[in-house]
C-alpha cells in the first residue's frame, strides 16, 4: 500500500453487491480500465472524485496530475485479487465511461479507492454529481487531506 492510503473504517467488507472485475490500466488519477467477468473491456470513472490532469489528452497539464495517476496505480496494484465497482445513480458519463464507486480488499480490510486517493492529497470532491452515495466520506477525507496539507495540498496551493 502507498503512503497515505487509508481502509474504510465503517465498513468490515467490500458491499456484497459489488461486481469483481479485472484491472488492465490505470488511466490516470480517476480513470481506470478493466474487465468485466463477460470479457468486456470497460473505461470507469472514479465518481465522487476530480484529480488533476494529467496533460495526456485534450485537458492541459495540472499541477499535480502525474503524481495523482501514479498514486492512483500503486493503490490499486496493491489489491489482494480482484477491484469492484458499486454503482450509484447514473450509469455512464458523456464520454461513455462506466460511472463508479470503486472498491479493493488489502490485508484483509476493504478500501474505497474514491476515498483513499482524497484522503491521501491526489483528488479533491466532484460537486457536479447526483452520485452521493459515499459523497461524506469523500468530503471528510477532503477535509482530511486540506488540514493537514497533504500531496497536491501543500504543492498546489
Amino acid at each position: 500500500m502507498p503512503p497515505g492510503a487509508a481502509p474504510a473504517l465503517w465498513t468490515n467488507a467490500v458491499p456484497a453487491a459489488a461486481e469483481p472485475v479485472a484491472l488492465l490500466e490505470t488511466i490516470d488519477g480517476d480513470t481506470i480500465e478493466v474487465r468485466r467477468e463477460d470479457g468486456t473491456v470497460e473505461r470507469v470513472r472514479l465518481v465522487g472524485i476530480d484529480t488533476p490532469e494529467t496533460g495526456l489528452g485534450s485537458p492541459p497539464l495540472e499541477c499535480y496530475g502525474p503524481e495523482a495517476s501514479r498514486f492512483t496505480a500503486d493503490l490499486l496494484a496493491g489489491a489482494d485479487g480482484a477491484v469492484y465497482l458499486e454503482k450509484d445513480v447514473e450509469e455512464r458519463d458523456r464520454y461513455g465511461r462506466l460511472l463508479r464507486w470503486v472498491w479493493f480488499e488489502a490485508d484483509g480490510r476493504p478500501y474505497l479507492a474514491n476515498a483513499a486517493i482524497t484522503r491521501a492529497g491526489f483528488a479533491e470532491r466532484y460537486r457536479d454529481t447526483p452520485n452521493r452515495r459515499y459523497v461524506d466520506d469523500v468530503i471528510a477525507a477532503e477535509a482530511f487531506a486540506r488540514e493537514h496539507a497533504f500531496e497536491m495540498w501543500a504543492a498546489c496551493g
